[in-house]
């Protein structure tokens, strides 16, 4: 009998929504791969097809549409991550990382919070362990670690909330455990960030999860010490990006007079996205600083929680800055409202 069947059974097991068969699949896997280290020893068993075409199978659960095949393909990646040589997890390492991206992406917190956040784990799991030292295998290791590193700079502008985040969070992970900062991570990479950062783009003509993805992504770059990104106002295109965001932030956060965004009624969180991103230009657009401040002031007013959280917190890093005299400011401010 071909083993493949027995692989295929297995994965086809874990679709059902009960832990016992997840877990008894998992400990068939772990004997069989036990055995074959055993008797093969841990490198020869990893070049075997065999296990080649495991991990795809039970990779591509994360695939499915449903949530409980997901959790029993991250499972099943920590088990391989877990249990496989070291030239195979950095071999695989990019594809088990952008499968649990996937998994982040496709999934919403309110159905599977639980598969969200183990996807979330195992993946910086997988991150730190891989970021150790090993000396023998330091080639594979650095080409590895270097298409990680440039698949995390791509998705920094990613449209999904949930994958941003995981971003944002597995670079200050590797910047830890590798003891460099995030514009030594990205300095190879930079290229991928400065095509698209900032956008050329009028806010318009982008898709609304894409327009949220580029504002959160350059706010990112920018908050960084030191930033990302470098912003020269000479640059047409930067200085149309800033213009944009003044008009933007000025006008109530209203996109329904544009064709695109006619079937959304609420742009909060685009709104909530361009303020941070407008906060960033407050030191580098040293005379259009009150015109900033006042589009925080008023959204500081707002009624919406993500609005008035978003502006409140542009406030208090320009309150860090020390040459700033922001109590003018708020004296302007607050003067119209007597």
């Amino acid at each position: 009998m071909d083993p493949a069947v027995l692989i295929d059974a297995a994965a086809a097991i874990t679709c059902y929504r009960d832990e016992r068969f997840l877990s008894t699949v998992l400990h068939a896997l772990e004997v069989i791969i036990e055995t074959s280290e055993s008797i093969l020893g841990i490198e020869k068993t990893w070049c075997l097809p065999f296990f080649h075409y495991m991990s795809t199978t039970f990779c591509l659960l994360c695939y499915e549409q449903a949530w409980y095949p997901k959790l029993s393909g991250c499972k099943a990646i920590e088990l391989f991550f877990k249990k496989g040589s070291w030239k195979w997890k950095y071999e695989n390492l990019l594809y088990y990382m952008k499968t649990l991206l996937f998994v982040i992406a496709d999934l919403s917190s309110q159905i599977s919070g639980l598969t969200i956040s183990t996807a979330r784990i195992i993946l910086e799991t997988i991150l730190a362990a891989s970021y150790q030292p090993n000396e023998e295998l330091i080639h594979i290791q650095n080409k590895a670690l270097f298409d990680i590193e440039e698949e995390l700079i791509k998705q920094i502008m990613s449209a999904n909330e949930c994958v941003r985040f995981q971003v944002f969070q597995s670079l200050k992970i590797i910047s830890a455990i590798a003891q460099k900062s995030i514009e030594d991570i990205v300095n190879p990479h930079r290229r991928l960030l400065t095509n698209h950062l900032p956008p050329s783009e009028n806010f318009g003509n982008l898709p609304i999860n894409t327009l949220t993805g580029l504002l959160d992504g350059f706010t990112f770059c920018m908050t960084l010490d030191p930033s990302l990104l470098n912003i020269d106002m000479r640059n047409p295109d930067h200085e149309r990006f800033f213009r944009s965001l003044i008009s933007f932030c000025s006008s109530g956060y209203s996109l329904q007079s544009l064709p695109y965004y006619k079937p959304y009624n609420s742009y909060v969180k685009q709104y909530a996205a361009a303020l941070q991103a407008l906060n960033t230009f407050f030191n580098i657009q040293i005379g259009y600083q009150e015109t900033i401040f006042r589009i925080l002031f008023e959204a500081l007013k707002s009624d919406l929680p993500d609005v008035s959280t978003a502006a409140y917190e542009c406030m208090e890093r320009i309150a860090e800055n020390e040459s700033c005299n922001i109590l003018s400011m708020v004296l302007d401010c607050v003067s119209t409202l007597l």
